[in-house]
């Protein structure tokens, strides 16, 4: 097939550049492959549909998983203590352990945290002796006022 297909090609080919073709006399079939099909009609999500899909997803929790967690955290970050209210809600992530080759489940969440300190962890690495070498560098550089107490 893929050689008759091939010939007739190269025979339009040879005749389009020597004359004027007439296009009528080739009949070709083109087969639609199943994933050229238009796709069924896409379902729209509410907000609570999305975050439900989207936290189950990343993490395996829906969102009364997710509300129990911040509600245990007495709805503020779990480092720094920022309140998780209705209008900062999107600047709150899940905080899980980064383990290679797998999904993260329930059991990796490590808590809710703001998007400032989700942006240290992951700069660190998650690595402790890093925080603390940070923590001690800012205590030798005189903040250690701001430490609270």
């Amino acid at each position: 097939m893929k050689k008759n297909i091939a010939k007739t090609i190269e025979k339009i080919t040879k005749t389009i550049i020597n004359e004027t073709i007439d296009l009528k006399k080739y009949k070709f079939t083109i087969k639609v492959e199943e994933k050229d099909k238009p796709k069924t009609k896409q379902k729209f999500y509410t907000k609570a549909e999305r975050r439900d899909i989207n936290l189950k997803h990343r993490y395996g929790i829906d969102s009364k998983k997710f509300d129990k967690i911040i509600k245990s955290q007495n709805y503020e970050c779990k480092i720094c203590g920022k309140d998780y209210t209705n209008d900062n809600k999107k600047e709150f992530a899940v905080d899980h352990k980064h383990i290679e080759d797998k999904r993260c489940t329930e059991e990796d969440i490590r808590g809710i945290v703001c998007r400032n300190c989700n942006l240290m962890l992951g700069h660190a690495k998650d690595n402790p002796v890093i925080l603390n070498k940070a923590s001690n560098y800012l205590i030798e550089q005189g903040y250690s006022a701001l430490i609270k107490k």
